[in-house]
């Protein structure tokens, strides 16, 4: 996975007062935080979805330059226990990643390799356990959470409407979000379905600044769901490996001490 953090609109980012509208100056601040608290919540309580991400980030070389590299991730979901996210980079590599409630499944259909793990549970419980036990960033993670809501209460201190705008021949309405770490762009679709068509993360305090962005299309929340998508099936000639979980640091100062 691209390693540009796990960070989905808020993971990662100290706790920070929530962004009350009491504290807001003015009707735009008040309106911009009921439209991203509408979003999230629309997206934290869909049923099922699929989208389309592309998306790009900033990798700083040791010279300063920063290079571009980017993938498309097509996700399936359906709660509250199916997850299929397959990712195809621009270097023609791909990979994917399938729950469905029992097996976490990761596998390199080029390498031809696959880890799976016995990990029952629901989708906000095998995301977290990929991000905090495995410390695999997912991209835009939040987004698959029902907790959505919640982290951007926590995390974000100031909300702010920068106007109204069109993406992909939408109307749009274009957020800016603070947060202690990052700096964040949303456009949320306007309509009945509010769901976020782009976002901009700005890592303020890495070095020269680096950006995550990712334009969502093609979000569809009445997909057709069969099982059989989020069950991995081992393609011919494919083999299995282990799962190679970090050990805290803490953990091997103890070992060592033994």
């Amino acid at each position: 996975m691209a390693a540009v953090g796990a960070l989905v609109l808020s993971a990662g980012v100290a706790a920070q007062p929530a962004p009350s509208q009491p504290n807001a100056a003015g009707s735009g601040q008040t309106e911009a935080y009921a439209t991203l608290m509408r979003m999230a919540t629309f997206v934290a309580g869909a049923h099922a979805f699929s989208v389309t991400i592309e998306s790009s980030y900033d990798a700083v070389q040791d010279s300063g330059q920063e290079i571009e590299f980017g993938a498309v991730r097509h996700v399936l979901l359906a709660r509250p226990d199916s997850l299929r996210i397959e990712t195809d980079n621009r270097d023609g590599s791909r990979r994917a990643m399938l729950f469905d409630g029992k097996t976490l499944t990761f596998s390199s259909p080029d390498a031809k390799v696959y880890a799976s793990i016995a990990r029952p549970g629901d989708i906000d419980q095998a995301v977290q356990y990929v991000l905090d036990t495995l410390q695999t960033p997912v991209p835009l993670s939040m987004l698959l959470m029902t907790t959505l809501p919640q982290e951007m209460e926590q995390h974000f201190t100031s909300v702010a409407k920068v106007a109204d705008e069109t993406i992909d021949g939408r109307a749009t309405t274009h957020i800016a979000a603070r947060s202690a770490d990052v700096d964040v762009e949303v456009w949320v679709a306007q309509g009945d379905q509010p769901a976020p068509l782009r976002t901009v993360i700005t890592y303020k305090h890495a070095k020269d600044g680096p950006q995550f962005r990712a334009s969502l299309r093609d979000w569809n929340f009445n997909p057709t769901v069969d099982a059989a998508a989020f069950k991995f099936v081992p393609p011919a000639g494919a083999f299995a490996v282990g799962f190679m979980v970090p050990v805290p640091a803490e953990t091997l100062k103890t070992r060592t001490r033994r």
